[in-house]
């Protein structure tokens, strides 16, 4: 999908192909869609916190929660060492700075420290898929 992206301040009236911002002021540009896996360690859990960790754990079904969503998914074993949170993003630059901050946001709200925090991104709309080849 494409936006348009107007340089003036006005710009959210004027995107998606308003005629005025067709002019030299503003640009097109392609929204690609994204899976953004953050990766990190958590630091220094007190025992409250890995009580609650481990609460959250229980009932948690991995095959339909844990994967890549749009609301995204935060997932971790009960060693409460390591996490990953798995979010689908579409936008036009810096997937990886968007994740971070979603994740960030993600522990924010559970109230748990955290360390290490790195971001893989892949973008579907580059991907290529290898087709079976038909057998004559």
């Amino acid at each position: 999908s494409f936006a348009f992206i107007d340089h003036d301040s006005s710009a959210l009236e004027k995107s998606f192909a308003t005629p005025s911002c067709l002019r030299a002021r503003c640009f097109l540009v392609a929204e690609h869609t994204y899976r953004v896996l953050v990766r990190g360690r958590f630091a220094d859990l007190t025992d409250d916190q890995r009580s609650m960790l481990r609460e959250h754990l229980e009932g948690f079904d991995f095959l339909r929660s844990g994967g890549f969503s749009e609301e995204g998914a935060l997932t971790f074993d009960e060693k409460l060492d390591f996490f990953s949170y798995r979010v689908i993003l579409t936008a036009s630059e810096k997937p990886d700075d968007a994740g971070l901050r979603r994740a960030t946001a993600a522990l924010d709200a559970l109230g748990v420290d955290f360390r290490g925090l790195r971001a893989t991104v892949t973008d579907m709309d580059e991907m290529k898929i290898n087709r079976p080849k038909r057998l004559a």
